[in-house]
């Protein structure tokens, strides 16, 4: 089953409100519909409360390292991939993963597989150049805008990290 969507922070929140609702007199079906949830995740809910109180309905550390390139950085990577493939010394108009992955290394100093590049394209919104579809300056610019729209960051540079 996919994790749900939010922070394990908000997650941790909707959990610990939905068990005050319970509490409150909400029926578990009242209090599912109200989080968009299944009425059997209120009950696992509320079943945890009651054995562990609110430490149990507490966020678990997210598992797996953290991510290379954060918000700002990612933004970062969208204007350095908004140039396109040949101001990065490729040949053509096209980004693949490998290539994303390089200008990683090259800009960041920081080395991803092939896939985790994509996971990254996928984060800002950007989508395959569909098959036949030549004009691959106006779709950087449509997904360079998704991208900022995203992070809701301006249309000036992106900020640094400390990371």
């Amino acid at each position: 089953m996919p994790r749900p969507e939010g922070s394990p922070e908000a997650l941790e929140m909707r959990r610990k409100l939905a068990v005050r609702l319970l509490e409150y007199g909400l029926t578990g079906q009242e209090v599912a519909e109200a989080f968009g949830v299944s009425p059997g995740s209120v009950s696992r809910w509320k079943q945890t409360y009651e054995e562990a109180g609110e430490t149990g309905l507490e966020a678990d550390p997210h598992p797996g390292r953290d991510r290379i390139l954060d918000d700002d950085r990612l933004l970062e990577l969208a204007d350095c991939l908004r140039l396109g493939p040949t101001a990065h010394g490729f040949e053509g108009d096209r980004w693949t993963r490998s290539r994303v992955a390089e200008v990683i290394q090259r800009e960041f100093d920081e080395s991803v597989s092939d896939p985790t590049a994509y996971r990254y394209l996928r984060r800002l919104g950007w989508e395959p150049l569909p098959p036949g579809e030549e004009d691959g300056e106006e779709w950087r610019r449509r997904q360079w805008e998704q991208a900022r729209q995203r992070f809701g960051a301006d249309s000036g540079g992106a900020s640094g990290s400390d990371e």
